[in-house]
């Protein structure tokens, strides 16, 4: 099923202007890299349901990664270390 832009925006909990700008920045300018899309004619853009669910899903591994990485904050005499 394709989901059209406004769809895709309501599904990943973000406005539609991110969502453009993840697809034309395509992982540069500071932004991660969109979810997979597909251009119907010149205008029209849709997003495939399943690569929308595995993009969360990279998302959500990558970001657990990044967390392993950091870690927890080691206490010290009671306190968090810096």
């Amino acid at each position: 099923m394709l989901l059209t832009k406004r769809e895709a925006a309501l599904a990943l909990g973000i406005c539609e202007t991110t969502l453009d700008k993840m697809r034309k920045a395509k992982g540069t300018a500071g932004l991660p890299e969109g979810p997979p899309f597909l251009m119907l004619g010149c205008r029209a853009v849709r997003y495939p349901r399943a690569g929308i669910e595995a993009w969360i899903a990279d998302q959500v591994a990558a970001n657990q990664q990044a967390r392993k990485k950091i870690g927890r904050p080691r206490k010290v005499e009671g306190r968090a270390a810096a």
